[in-house]
């Protein structure tokens, strides 16, 4: 999720807002909580203990959920309609490239060897039923995790889904911004 607050913040940074103000914004507190229990699961994942990978998907829907508050406080409706639009594309995306492979998603690791984050074997000793390595034999292959980031896999769909925080975060920076400058 690192790589979607920095990229609103980069987005913020060169449309002119002043993205240094986010740091001082309560009601973004949960985000940034739930962010850095994410990188304890990163981190942990790096020196090889996967048991916190089945929770993946729960810090996610937390994450999702904790925009709210931000959505609410800057009224920031429009922005939050279209993020929805976003992680509803994403999830169907997501379903479908399950669907087609028994349930599982599949995953390609690239940069993720390199970097340690994926040990092969990684899969079947974190117990993680959800993802499946991506081969010949496994379908819809395009709409699978192979948008590798070195401590994350990513799917087209994925991307959809944390779009909607670059979209929020942006949208904070920018009312900050606007509420310093009336102010």
């Amino acid at each position: 999720m690192i790589l979607f607050i920095l990229l609103g913040v980069l987005i913020a940074a060169i449309r002119g807002k002043h993205p240094r103000k986010l740091l001082h914004e309560p009601s973004l507190l949960p985000l940034i909580a739930l962010e850095i229990v994410f990188w304890v699961f990163q981190i942990s994942a790096w020196m090889g203990d996967y048991r916190f990978v089945p929770y993946g998907g729960w810090l996610q829907m937390g994450c999702i959920l904790s925009l709210l508050w931000p959505i609410l406080k800057f009224r920031l409706y429009p922005r939050a309609l279209a993020g929805a639009a976003m992680v509803c594309a994403g999830s169907l995306l997501n379903r479908a490239a399950m669907a087609a492979n028994g349930g599982s998603m599949p995953v390609y690791p690239t940069l993720s060897r390199l970097t340690g984050y994926y040990r092969d074997g990684a899969l079947a000793a974190s117990g993680d039923v959800r993802h499946i390595l991506m081969s010949g034999s496994t379908r819809l292959n395009f709409l699978g995790d192979y948008i590798d980031a070195g401590f994350s896999v990513m799917s087209v769909g994925d991307l959809l889904i944390h779009g909607f925080v670059t979209l929020i975060i942006y949208g904070v920076a920018a009312r900050l911004d606007d509420t310093k400058e009336e102010g």
